[in-house]
């Protein structure tokens, strides 16, 4: 009843605003999915908790597109009755408009949720229909939702040179030489990440990815830095480089004009600017220049931006080795459930580094069937006892200063079937052929992608999801845009980036592996003496030996995984006490 409701006043005041329909994205101001409380305008409306997604609300039907990640997921939270459930895919949406929506109508939109690219694409796959976009002034979602939550402000500190390795000046240096060719230009940009990364600052407290809240206008003389809802300590603010001038965003009109004398065009990323702020520069009659790639100047990482990295991996493997140890030796008592282990992976990491920030997103634990349902969240609703014979499937990360972390275990509770140890050792070996691959600047995401996803394919199975992502430095766990993914046929690959490299294969109402590790991608020359990169492993802890079919494996994997183990073995034997010291010579011994 209570969804009922509240797509009935949707719909009143999608009328109201003379639209027949309305947009609600998964996104923030920023146009990212990192949300506060408040920004879960998705799950408000929908119940849906998954992390990508967009709901559109028509005066006779709704639908919501989901990720491949969360179909499962999706189909257990949003109400059939209400809500249409499809796949997030951009024609498809066009089709549902215009199956649902007349000749002629309205589509009411939040300017500040929606990319110029989004908008640009919707005007052009609705034109035969003369459906039109209208931008509403106010969040529709926002009208309704009564106790929405205030946002929190956030403190921004200082991220230590010692961590960034780069001073901001000369990375605002850097990006004026190699972006801004004439006095006359300006850049605009609203990646978080990337603002964070320029400015070398952090707002550490955050709940998962501690990148500033702010846009950022650069002209060749000045960094006009926008902020939205931060406190800066005095302390912190000393700290933070003169030539930066630090605005509030909710004055961003009135300093627009100051920042932009002199100038005549502003070069922005289409794709990662909102309406809104394309609508505030059309105002001042400024030019618009499409400015592609700005944000890949952060993924590829220093020497002590990477020296770091493998400095939080270790500690990282320490804890999640820790956490794995706890877990099989405790698995056999009644209490133990996904909620109790959720909670031990943070106490573990907490306890385990000072320099521990937080998780870097909300860790997926689930046992049995929720570890088929790729991003599972336990609550209380779902949560499941570790009792009995199945797969645990755990991936969680953490913040620390110094680095982000991510990765991915499926252990064995109990006794393993047949199908679990093949599938197992199926995904294992998936892994193996792209952390072992040596390739060319010709390769796109795709291409990498295929390396891995063709041999869960060859066994008649796939995976819903890419097969790799970009990590930052104590930034977003998933960078972009350079991804390993079927949906990427870009070339974004430079020395210095960090990967996630995690196949798996999933069966509904069964159970789930997933094998994630984190890789640097590097450079070696070849016999020609061209230029090859290569991945190299930089999360350290046991696979499940009990899950893998030797059989199934040629000698080059089972070298390779016994080399990992010895790594592993290498990189934290002294790190443990007595009995986990024990354990882990047990279960990195040879295969």
């Amino acid at each position: 009843m209570k969804n009922n409701k509240i797509i009935s006043e949707i719909r009143r005041l999608i009328s109201y605003e003379g639209a027949d329909a309305y947009l609600v994205p998964m996104k923030n101001n920023f146009l990212n999915d990192d949300l506060n409380t408040n920004e879960m305008r998705i799950k408000f409306l929908t119940n849906f908790s998954g992390s990508a997604g967009l709901a559109l609300i028509a005066i006779n039907n709704n639908c919501i597109f989901v990720d491949g990640r969360y179909t499962t997921q999706a189909k257990l939270e949003v109400d059939p009755n209400l809500f249409q459930i499809d796949e997030l895919n951009f024609q498809k949406q066009i089709d549902w408009l215009k199956s649902n929506l007349k000749s002629n109508s309205v589509i009411g939109f939040d300017s500040r949720l929606h990319s110029i690219d989004e908008v640009e694409k919707y005007n052009k796959g609705l034109k035969e229909l003369n459906i039109t976009l209208k931008s509403i002034k106010y969040n529709l979602v926002d009208k309704i939702w009564k106790n929405r939550s205030l946002t929190k402000k956030v403190i921004v500190s200082q991220h230590k040179l010692e961590y960034s390795g780069i001073e901001c000046i000369k990375k605002l240096t850097l990006i004026r030489k190699k972006y801004l060719r004439n006095q006359n230009e300006a850049i605009f940009c609203q990646d978080k990440d990337f603002i964070s990364w320029l400015t070398n600052l952090r707002a550490y407290k955050k709940k998962y990815t501690p990148s500033i809240p702010a846009v950022t206008i650069i002209t060749r003389k000045h960094c006009y830095l926008f902020l939205d809802e931060v406190k800066i300590p005095l302390k912190n603010r000393v700290n933070i480089d003169p030539f930066i001038k630090i605005c509030d965003i909710n004055s961003f009109s009135q300093n627009l004009l100051a920042a932009c004398d002199g100038i005549d065009f502003i070069r922005l990323d289409k794709k990662y600017v909102s309406y809104f702020y394309f609508n505030k520069f059309r105002q001042l009659l400024l030019k618009i220049n499409h400015l592609e790639d700005l944000t890949l100047e952060k993924a590829s990482k220093n020497e002590l931006e990477i020296k770091g990295m493998l400095k939080a991996n270790i500690q990282d493997a320490v804890a999640i080795c820790k956490l794995l140890y706890w877990i099989k030796y405790n698995c056999e008592k009644s209490t133990l459930d996904e909620v109790i282990i959720t909670k031990k992976s943070k106490e573990i990491r907490k306890h385990n580094s000072k320099e521990y920030l937080g998780p870097s997103f909300p860790a997926i634990v689930g046992f049995k069937e929720n570890s088929a349902i790729i991003h599972y969240s336990a609550s209380k609703r779902t949560n499941k006892l570790i009792d009995g014979d199945g797969i645990l499937l755990l991936d969680s990360g953490g913040q620390y200063k110094f680095g982000t972390t991510d990765i991915t275990r499926s252990i064995l509770i109990g006794n393993a079937s047949i199908k679990m140890i093949e599938l197992y050792t199926i995904t294992l070996k998936a892994h193996i052929a792209l952390c072992t691959l040596q390739f060319n600047d010709n390769f796109t995401g795709r291409d990498l992608d295929l390396v891995a996803r063709n041999i869960i394919l060859r066994y008649g199975y796939n995976y819903n999801h890419g097969t790799g992502h970009g990590v930052g430095s104590v930034l977003s766990v998933h960078e972009g845009p350079q991804s390993i993914s079927p949906k990427d046929n870009n070339k974004y690959f430079k020395e210095g980036m960090i990967f996630s490299n995690e196949p798996g294969i999933y069966l509904e109402n069964e159970f789930g592996i997933r094998i994630e590790n984190l890789m640097l991608l590097k450079k070696v020359k070849d016999k020609q003496n061209k230029d090859n990169m290569y991945f190299e492993i930089i999360s350290f802890a046991p696979f499940e030996k009990d899950l893998i079919d030797k059989k199934l494996l040629d000698q080059k994997e089972v070298t390779w995984i016994n080399n990992y183990h010895s790594l592993v073995r290498k990189k934290l034997i002294t790190l443990f006490d007595k009995k986990e010291a024990a354990w882990i010579k047990k279960v990195t011994s040879k295969i």
